[in-house]
């Protein structure tokens, strides 16, 4: 059994009861009576549209194959994994075991591929001096900490033009 992480940006709580209630599904042998079932109606359907027309809809033993190979794949008993929920905000975590590997993998792709994206981006766009936190990367915190940035150093008129500085000066500054 492999282990995936699947990073939480909010609250994890969310997260760690969803994949809870996946291996408590997974622990009772319900799930596989459901699955053949629906694997039968998906025979039975496809072979019904086969000799309904034949020269359009292929022979459905294929896709009936095809459907055993994914869901025993990645989702049968031998494809249950741990997944280890990891809260960006503490950096708490939890781990839950006997998840399938469907959605273990679906969540470890897409909750990995967008914490670089963001850490990417807060690290691209921290302010210097602050932390590169999940706190800080906070857009509303950015805002509300603007009022507070000193500006001064960098607003430096470039020479020549003090035309341009006087035009600012006079300028009524806008009512709040």
């Amino acid at each position: 059994m492999t282990g995936f992480e699947v990073y939480s940006m909010g609250n994890p709580e969310f997260l760690i009861e969803i994949f809870k209630g996946l291996s408590r599904m997974w622990s009772q042998n319900d799930i596989y009576v459901l699955f053949g079932i629906a694997l039968i109606l998906g025979l039975m359907a496809g072979m019904f549209k086969w000799a309904i027309d034949q020269d359009k809809s292929p022979f459905p033993a294929k896709s009936f194959i095809i459907s055993i190979v994914v869901v025993l794949g990645l989702l049968g008993p031998n494809s249950l994994v741990d997944v280890t929920v990891i809260s960006k905000r503490d950096n708490s975590y939890q781990n839950i075991s006997n998840v399938p590997l469907l959605p273990a993998l679906s969540g470890w792709l897409i909750t990995g591929t967008i914490t670089v994206i963001a850490d990417q981006f807060a690290q691209a766009f921290s302010v210097v001096g602050v932390a590169n936190t999940w706190t800080a990367f906070s857009p509303i915190q950015h805002f509300v900490g603007l009022a507070t940035a000193d500006f001064q150093p960098a607003c430096v008129p470039i020479a020549g033009s003090e035309k341009d500085l006087q035009y600012l000066q006079n300028v009524e500054p806008i009512p709040k």
